[in-house]
C-alpha cells in the first residue's frame, strides 16, 4: 500500500513538472512569434514563412 502511494506521488510530481515545462515552452514560443511578427512589420526581419 505504501509503495503504491509513493508511486502515485512520483507519477504526480513528474506529470506536474512536464505540464509546467510544456506551458513555459509554449509561452516562450508565443513571445518569440509575437516579437518576430512585430519586427517583421518594422522591416527589420523577413516575414514569417507560412503566415
Amino acid at each position: 500500500m505504501v509503495v503504491a502511494l509513493l508511486g502515485l506521488l512520483v507519477v504526480w510530481k513528474v506529470t506536474k513538472s512536464l505540464v509546467s515545462l510544456l506551458f513555459w515552452i509554449a509561452a516562450a514560443g508565443l513571445i518569440a512569434l509575437a516579437a518576430w511578427w512585430l519586427l517583421s512589420r518594422q522591416g527589420i526581419l523577413p516575414p514569417i514563412p507560412g503566415l
